[in-house]
């Protein structure tokens, strides 16, 4: 990371945010979309100046643009507006030669990935004991999704998403295991958590997981949640547990189960749910239940809440059962990666996905639904497929008397 504190900050893990001063003068509006990807592949290049003739192709190759090498021209002009002229040590942040662009790798900037690189680093380059703790939460807080998340279908971030997650899980893994050698089985708990939040189908850490909560005595919550992931991989991925899954399993069997456990037994069972990632996935029945809890809650409380309806349309032809399960199973997907433990999902119909959101505004709200569609749009392989969404506020109805 750079030196001192620029005034310059990028957020490029899990979103994009560009700051100045604090400030936020990025923006994702249509018009907008070419000039800040055109930033982040300058960004992303910074060191080397990029032809025009390879930038025209990186933002237009399957478009047809009159006179692009103007085009560029423009697109470079209103970057250079929306930054700032200089950094704070009076360094151009772009600079140009020979029709060629490239950002000043001497100009201050904080980049969210590439402190996580610093970070990552060292971790696989070996901390003392003392020090991996702080530096492996460090390195969970800063890397807030996948890199360029928004735009990860351009073929040039691919590898850059590809590095970085691998870079995660190598030190997640280094992080564990050192957890586990020093008996730290509730950080060991919590590390996989975040773990299964980037990727959630990785049975490694619902195996460690299930491993670690049993040396805390949580049977109850070990089995829940292998209970709970088997059911997933079956109903999304149509697999069976890994063997090293099956194995942690067979490892809660084994422990003799007591026939009156006390009340802190039942308290592990009950919060061993809140331990894993992502939204609450129920049944409708369920799902109804909370829904209304919180209708009564907001008699009391007034406190916001939203329900989200997204309905699956196909345009031009009738999907299949199983092109029809694919593209649920995406925003399923879609919507683990996007929400939080206190969010709420349920498969309303083979079309249809309900989302129980407390605490959300209109502000918020808007910020959600643009992540899940950008993911959906990322995981849907099949074509002419949409989504349309409803929302409503919960209104609390009137007592009748």
């Amino acid at each position: 990371m750079d030196a001192g504190n620029p005034k310059l900050k990028v957020t490029l893990l899990g979103g994009f945010v560009v700051e100045y001063e604090g400030q936020i003068i990025s923006s994702l509006a249509p018009r907008a979309d070419s000039l800040w990807i055109l930033f982040r592949y300058l960004l992303a290049s910074r060191g080397k100046y990029i032809t025009s003739d390879s930038l025209i192709d990186m933002l237009w190759s399957e478009d047809e643009v009159v006179n692009p090498r103007k085009a560029l021209q423009n697109l470079i002009y209103r970057l250079r507006k929306q930054l700032p002229e200089a950094d704070e040590n009076g360094r151009q942040y772009i600079l140009s030669q020979h029709r060629a662009y490239g950002w000043n790798p001497e100009a201050l900037v904080c980049v969210d990935a590439q402190e996580f690189e610093t970070i990552a680093t060292k971790i696989k380059g070996g901390l003392p004991e003392t020090e991996l703790a702080a530096a492996a939460k460090r390195l969970m807080s800063v890397y807030a999704g996948d890199y360029m998340e928004d735009i990860a279908d351009q073929s040039w971030v691919e590898s850059y998403t590809a590095y970085y997650k691998r870079l995660f899980f190598d030190c997640m893994n280094i992080y564990v295991n050192t957890l586990f050698d020093q008996r730290h089985y509730a950080d060991a708990v919590e590390a996989c958590s975040i773990a299964i939040k980037h990727n959630m189908f990785d049975e490694h850490y619902h195996a460690a997981m299930i491993r670690a909560m049993l040396a805390l005595g949580n049977r109850y919550g070990a089995l829940t949640h292998y209970k709970s992931i088997v059911s997933i991989l079956k109903r999304e991925l149509g697999v069976e547990p890994s063997d090293e899954l099956k194995a942690a399993g067979q490892s809660i069997h084994s422990i003799s189960q007591p026939q009156r456990p006390d009340i802190s037994m039942v308290l592990d069972d009950l919060r061993s749910a809140s331990a894993a990632s992502g939204p609450m996935i129920c049944e409708m029945d369920v799902f109804r239940q909370i829904f209304q809890l919180q209708e009564r809650k907001n008699r009391r409380e007034q406190s916001p809440c939203m329900l989200v309806m997204y309905t699956i349309v196909a345009h031009s032809r009738e999907l299949s059962d199983q092109e029809m399960f694919q593209a649920m199973s995406a925003l399923k997907r879609a919507s683990m990666l996007s929400l939080r433990k206190s969010d709420v999902v349920t498969q309303h119909s083979n079309t249809q996905l309900l989302l129980l959101l407390p605490a959300s505004n209109e502000v918020t709200i808007s910020i959600v639904l643009m992540r899940i569609q950008q993911k959906f749009n990322q995981l849907c392989l099949e074509d002419d497929v949409t989504l349309t969404t409803q929302v409503r506020s919960i209104q609390p109805r009137p007592l009748t008397l």
